[in-house]
C-alpha cells in the first residue's frame, strides 16, 4: 500500500473540484424562448450561430465578453424541421433538416437569413417520431456527414426500424449535393466530429443492438451493429426488413471506445480541442457531450495495430444537458443545451460556455496500452512522498452483449490482479504491469494519488476499450459480443412481480408517502417540489415512517428505481438485515463514491467499487440479486447469505458479498424513511428457486384428453402435449366435491386482453359456475387482477401480460367463514374471508370470462390440508 506517510497527506489534502480550474457560464436565453439546442459554429466575425430542435436559428453577438450578459440573440430563421447540426462555409450556413441538407444566406447582413436553398433531400423520411437527422462536420474535401435515425413503431416499439431509405446509415454529401453510403447499423446517432487526425467520427445511444452508448471511427463499408439498416446495402432486398431479434451474419466493426453507462446515457457530438492550450493541458483530445447525465467527458484514440481504440475520462459533470459542444476562436467552450422532455440533468435547454483559468489541474492526461498493461501521464508530476504501489490500482474489466435487448448491463464483471507499478524518474508515467485481455472494456481507479503539494486528482478513474493489444493480433470477440438473443419482451418479463404498478401502497405497510411528480425545488435543492401526479411515491407527508412490503421474499432479484434531493440519505434494507445506502454526493467536492454502500448486519461497511450515482434530481435504476441463508430444520444458518450482485444504472458496484448475521430464509423489502426525502418508483421482485415440495400429499387434477373427472360448461377447452388450453369465454368444472381445508398450485398463463379464474369451493348451477373467484388477470384494466379474491380486488398490476407464474391458493374454514390466501411466485399477496361459506361444499372449477381470453395451465395439483 501507499506509504503510511501518505495517509495522512491524504488526509490534510484540500479537496478538489472542477471548478477550480475551469468556470461554466450560462447565457440568459431571450425571454419566453427556449433553445433546444441541436447544431452551433462561428461566423467568420466572431458571431455564434445556433439551430434548435424547434426549428429557429439564432444569432449571437458577444458571445465571448467577460460578461455572458452581454450576449445579444437575434432570431435569423425560424420554421426549420429540427434543426440538429449545423457548419459555417465562408458567409453560408449549412444545416441539416429532418429530411434535407438546407443553406441559409443572409443577403444584407443584418442577421436575418433571406434565402433557404436545398442541397439535398436524397434520404428517406416516413414521419415517425423518432427519425432524427444529425450533422454537420465537414472534412478537407468541402463534404459534409450526415447520420440517420431508425424508427420506432407500435407494438414492437423497442425494436428500430429502418422503413425509408438509409434510416440508421452515415452519409458523406459533396459540396455538389451528391449523397453517398459510408456505413450502416447505427441507431440513434446523434453526435458527429473530425478530429485532429481527419477522422470520422460518431456516437450513438445506447438501445437495441447499442450495449452502451459509443463512439466510432467510421470508414467507408463499415458496419457498426443495428440491422434494420442493412436492407439498402447491395448485398439485401431493400423491399424486406431485416429480423430485429436475430443477429445478421455480417462483419461489424468494433467501437473505439465504449463509454461507461454510468458517465453517458445520452451522447450527443463531439469536438477536438484545437486552441493549442488556451483550454488547459488537454490539446489535441476529444470532448464529448453527454445529456442525460449533465456532462462533457474527455476522450483519447490511439491506434492499434491498425485498429482505432482509446480511453474516455470525466471532465465537466452536472452542468446541463449537453447535446452539442463546440470551441471558439478563443478557445473558450460553447455547450448547447437540450433534453426533449427525456428528463436530463437541467437545464434542458440554453447555453454555457466553460473557460479555463490558466491553473493546471493534477489529472490522468493520456493512457497507452501496452503488451502487458498501461501507461498513464500525469498532467503533474506524482509528489515524492507518494509510491503507487500495486494494491493502490483498481482496475475492473467487463464486457457486453449484442442482442436487440435494450443496452447490456455489464458482463463477466471481474477485478483484475495489478502485478507490478513502476513512476517514471520524471514521476509524470505511471506503469501498470496486469493481465488484460482483448475484447474488454478495463475500469481504472487511483487512489490517494498527490501531486506536487499534495494536490490530489481531479478525477481518479479512467475507461480504457481494448479492441487490440499490440502485437496480440485480432481477438476472437468484441467487447460487445454476439449472444444468444434473449427471450421475448414479454417472456424476459416473466417471474417478475411489480410491486407498485397499478397502486403503490395495496402491497406495503407504509404512512406520511405520496403519489406525486418530484422535482428539485429550485429555491431550496435539499427537498423536492411535489404536485398531483404518479411518477414518484415521496415521503413528503408528515412523520413519513418505512416504506414495508407486506410480502416476504427470501432469494430473489430485485428493482428499485430511486432519485434524491441534495445531503439525503434514504437506504433499503433487505432479508432483515443488510442494508443498501442511498447518498447524495452533490454536496460533496469531488462527487465522492457514497451511493451503494452495504451497511452489514455487523456493522460493516462496504463502499461501491465505483460511483455509478450521477447526482441530485436524476433518477437512478438499482438492481440487485440476493440468496437467502440457508436453514436446518431448526432454524439453523449452514450456509450465509450472498449479495451476488448489486448495480446501479448497469454499472456493478458489489458483487459476490457473503453477508453473516442473518437468521431468517425470508424478510420484507424496507425502503427506510431519511433523512432527507427520497422519490421512488416501478419496485420489482423476481422470487428465485420456488421450491414446490413433491411428495404424496400432492395429486395433479389437471384434465387428460378425454376430460375425464371434469364437466365443461361452455367454451373450447383442449389438452396438448400435456397442457390445459382454453380460449373464449367458458367454465370447466371438478366432478369432485371437497368439505376439508385444501390447497392447490399451478402454472398459469393468460395473454394479453385475457381475464379467467380459478375457482376453490366452486358449484355448477344449471351450467353456471358460481363460488369465489382467485382471478387470473395481468393486462384487463377494468377487471379484478391477478390474486384478486372474490370482494377482495387486488389493484396492483402484479404481473407482466402473456407470462407465465405460479399461482397458489388455500382455503381453510375459520370461525368466520372460509379464508382464501393468494400467493403469487411463492409470495402471499392477498387474503380473504367468505362470511356467507360457512362450511367447505364445493369442488374446484376454472373459468374464462371474455371471449378474447386464452388460457393456459401447464400444471394443477390438489393436497388436503390437516385442521
Amino acid at each position: 500500500m501507499i506509504a503510511l506517510l501518505l495517509t495522512a497527506l491524504t488526509l490534510n489534502a484540500t479537496p478538489v473540484i472542477e471548478s477550480d480550474y475551469w468556470a461554466v457560464e450560462h447565457f440568459t436565453s431571450p425571454d419566453g424562448e427556449i433553445l433546444e439546442v441541436g447544431g452551433m459554429d462561428f461566423l467568420p466575425d466572431g458571431r455564434l450561430v445556433v439551430t434548435t430542435r424547434r426549428g429557429q436559428l439564432w444569432i449571437i453577438e458577444n458571445a465571448l465578453t467577460d460578461d455572458v450578459d452581454d450576449a445579444v440573440f437575434h432570431l435569423g430563421a425560424e420554421g426549420l424541421h429540427e434543426g440538429l447540426g449545423l457548419k459555417v462555409v465562408g458567409d453560408d450556413i449549412l444545416v441539416v433538416q429532418r429530411g434535407e441538407l438546407s443553406r441559409l444566406r443572409d443577403l444584407d447582413g443584418d442577421s436575418t437569413f433571406e434565402t433557404i436553398d436545398t442541397i439535398t433531400q436524397d434520404w428517406g423520411m416516413t414521419g415517425n417520431y423518432h427519425e432524427f437527422a444529425f450533422g454537420l462536420p465537414q472534412d478537407e474535401a468541402g463534404n459534409v456527414y450526415v447520420t440517420l435515425n431508425v424508427g420506432f413503431w407500435n407494438p414492437e416499439w423497442w425494436h428500430g426500424k429502418s422503413r425509408a431509405p438509409l434510416r440508421g446509415c452515415v452519409l458523406r454529401i459533396a459540396p455538389d449535393g451528391t449523397v453517398t453510403r459510408v456505413a450502416t447499423g447505427v441507431r440513434s446517432p446523434c453526435g458527429l466530429g473530425i478530429d485532429m487526425e481527419g477522422r470520422l467520427l460518431v456516437t450513438d445511444n445506447q438501445g437495441d443492438w447499442m450495449a452502451a452508448c459509443p463512439i466510432m471511427h467510421v470508414r467507408d463499408g463499415d458496419f457498426f451493429g443495428h440491422p434494420a439498416s442493412l436492407r439498402w446495402t447491395d448485398d439485401h432486398d431493400t423491399e424486406t426488413e431485416l429480423s430485429s431479434s436475430e443477429p445478421p451474419d455480417v462483419d461489424r466493426t468494433p467501437p473505439a471506445i465504449w463509454i461507461p453507462y454510468s458517465w453517458s446515457r445520452s451522447t450527443g457530438n463531439l469536438e477536438p480541442d484545437r486552441s493549442q492550450g488556451a483550454f488547459g493541458p488537454f490539446a489535441g483530445q476529444l470532448f464529448v457531450s453527454e445529456l442525460t447525465n449533465g456532462m462533457v467527458i474527455r476522450a483519447q484514440l490511439e491506434e492499434v495495430d491498425g485498429v482505432t481504440q482509446g480511453a474516455c475520462f470525466k471532465f465537466m459533470q452536472r452542468i446541463g444537458s449537453a447535446c452539442r459542444v463546440a470551441f471558439a476562436p478563443d478557445g473558450t467552450m460553447i455547450v448547447g443545451f437540450t433534453n426533449r422532455g427525456w428528463g436530463g440533468f437541467p437545464p434542458g435547454h440554453g447555453l454555457a460556455r466553460i473557460r479555463y483559468n490558466g491553473i493546471e489541474p493534477m489529472e490522468m492526461k493520456e493512457i497507452h496500452i501496452q503488451p502487458d498493461g498501461f501507461e498513464i501521464d500525469f498532467t503533474k508530476p506524482v509528489a515524492d512522498d507518494v509510491q503507487i504501489e500495486p494494491d493502490d490500482v483498481q482496475m475492473t474489466a467487463y464486457d457486453y452483449n449484442w442482442w436487440w435487448e435494450y443496452g447490456s448491463p455489464e458482463q463477466h464483471v471481474r477485478n483484475v490482479p495489478v502485478t507490478k507499478t513502476a513512476l517514471s524518474q520524471d514521476r509524470r508515467t505511471l506503469q501498470i504491469t496486469a493481465p488484460i485481455e482483448a475484447g474488454s472494456c478495463v475500469r481504472i481507479r487511483l487512489d490517494d494519488v498527490l501531486g506536487d503539494g499534495d494536490v490530489p486528482l481531479l478525477h481518479n478513474e479512467v475507461s480504457y476499450t481494448i479492441n487490440r493489444i499490440p502485437g496480440a493480433g485480432k481477438p476472437d470477440v468484441q467487447v460487445a459480443r454476439r449472444v444468444q438473443p434473449p427471450a421475448s419482451k414479454n417472456d424476459r418479463d416473466a417471474g417478475w412481480m411489480r410491486l407498485t404498478w397499478g397502486s403503490v401502497s395495496e402491497q406495503w405497510d407504509a404512512s406520511g408517502w405520496n403519489l406525486a411528480e418530484a422535482e428539485l425545488d429550485p429555491d431550496d435543492p435539499t427537498r423536492f417540489t411535489t404536485r398531483p401526479g404518479n411518477s414518484a411515491v415521496v415521503n413528503n407527508g408528515e412523520s413519513p415512517s418505512d416504506y414495508v412490503s407486506r410480502g416476504q421474499y427470501g432469494d430473489m432479484e430485485f428493482q428499485i428505481k430511486f432519485i434524491l434531493p441534495e445531503q439525503s440519505v434514504s437506504k433499503i434494507r433487505l432479508l432483515d438485515g443488510v442494508v443498501i445506502e442511498l447518498k447524495d454526493n452533490s454536496h460533496l467536492p469531488g462527487y465522492p463514491t457514497t451511493c451503494g454502500a452495504l451497511v452489514l448486519p455487523d456493522g460493516t461497511r462496504i463502499e461501491p467499487d465505483t460511483n455509478a450515482y450521477q447526482g441530485a434530481g436524476l433518477w437512478h435504476e438499482l438492481k440487485g440479486e440476493i440468496v437467502a441463508p440457508k436453514l436446518t430444520t431448526e432454524g439453523r444458518v449452514f450456509e450465509p447469505a450472498v449479495l451476488r450482485k448489486l448495480t446501479l444504472d448497469g454499472t456493478t458496484l458489489h458483487q459476490d458479498i457473503t453477508i453473516e448475521g442473518i437468521d431468517v430464509d425470508r424478510g420484507h423489502i424496507e425502503i427506510l424513511s431519511g433523512p432527507g426525502m427520497v422519490g421512488f418508483a416501478d419496485v420489482r421482485a423476481k422470487p428465485m428457486n420456488i421450491q414446490w415440495p413433491q411428495d404424496d400429499s400432492w395429486s395433479s387434477i389437471l384434465p387428460d384428453a378425454e376430460f375425464t373427472g371434469w364437466t365443461q360448461t361452455s367454451g373450447n377447452w383442449d389438452v396438448v402435449d400435456g397442457i390445459l388450453k382454453g380460449e373464449g369465454a367458458g367454465g370447466l368444472i371438478l366432478n369432485r366435491r371437497i368439505d376439508q381445508d385444501f390447497e392447490l398450485r399451478a402454472r398459469v398463463r393468460i395473454n394479453e386482453g385475457g381475464w379467467a379464474a380459478i375457482i376453490p369451493d366452486a358449484f355448477n348451477q344449471d351450467g353456471n359456475i358460481l363460488g369465489p373467484q382467485a382471478s387470473v388477470n395481468n393486462s384487463v384494466g377494468w377487471a379484478p387482477r391477478t390474486a384478486s379474491l372474490g370482494s377482495q380486488a387486488i389493484r396492483t398490476e402484479l404481473l407482466a401480460p402473456a407470462t407465465t407464474f405460479q399461482y397458489r391458493v388455500t382455503s381453510r374454514h375459520v370461525e368466520e367463514g372460509i379464508h382464501l390466501e393468494a400467493f403469487v411466485n411463492g409470495i402471499k399477496v392477498n387474503e380473504w374471508v367468505d362470511e356467507l361459506a360457512k362450511k367447505h361444499n364445493g369442488s374446484i372449477a376454472l373459468l374464462m370470462h371474455t371471449p378474447d381470453t386464452r388460457f393456459q395451465v401447464e400444471s394443477l395439483e390438489l393436497r388436503m390440508l390437516d385442521r
